[in-house]
């Protein structure tokens, strides 16, 4: 039985030869007889199948190269996103529980002390420039309070408790200090149809 020809060697082979008919001269290939000049026209279009072939297989690692390398960046940016909300987090979770042990005082000894204050209060409250609204922090640990918008009473009553004994709270502990007073400036009433309403801060 004869051996299987392999087709990509069968092709190889003949690329090889129309690159050694590259190199005949013109008188050379006027002299060949048309039995091979027509093997001459085959090899040329096997070798210009051997090319496209070439050229497709190059096309295609190229395409597996892209693929993998964007589904590689959108796992890195996928980690990326993932890891910045474990920081954001971490923070938040920091930023609270920093909140919940704060003394809310100053006075202590050094940093060590920083939120296990022995003084007065650290809450401060300003009046707001928007009548009947006022804003209460604590200056060392950034915990914040402000007065509830009247309208949540309907719209949302629960927010409205929570948001307003947030900030009785930290009234309570501003009371406990020296005579203090809030700071306070000129204040604005807003109306709309005639009714007053709270602007949104943004």
């Amino acid at each position: 039985m004869a051996p299987k020809k392999n087709k990509g060697t069968e092709i190889e082979q003949h690329a090889q030869k129309v690159s050694e008919f590259a190199t005949w001269t013109p008188e050379e290939l006027q002299a060949m007889s048309p039995e091979e000049k027509r093997k001459l026209a085959e090899d040329l279009d096997l070798e210009i199948k051997l090319m496209e072939r070439q050229t497709a297989f190059i096309n295609l690692e190229k395409s597996k190269e892209d693929s993998e390398q964007y589904f590689a960046n959108r796992e890195a940016e996928s980690r990326r996103r993932k890891n910045a909300q474990d920081v954001l987090r971490q923070e938040q979770s920091l930023k609270e529980n920093t909140q919940e042990s704060c003394a809310h005082r100053v006075g202590g000894f050094g940093l060590d002390d920083f939120f296990d204050g022995d003084g007065k209060t650290a809450i401060i409250i300003m009046e707001l420039p928007v009548h009947g609204m006022r804003f209460a922090m604590c200056t060392r640990c950034g915990i914040e309070a402000t007065t509830p918008d009247p309208k949540l009473k309907l719209t949302d009553p629960e927010a409205y408790i929570e948001q307003m004994q947030r900030y009785k709270f930290l009234l309570k502990l501003f009371k406990q200090s020296y005579n203090a007073k809030p700071i306070s400036g000129p204040t604005f009433t807003f109306t709309q149809d005639g009714m007053p309403v709270r602007p949104t801060i943004r």
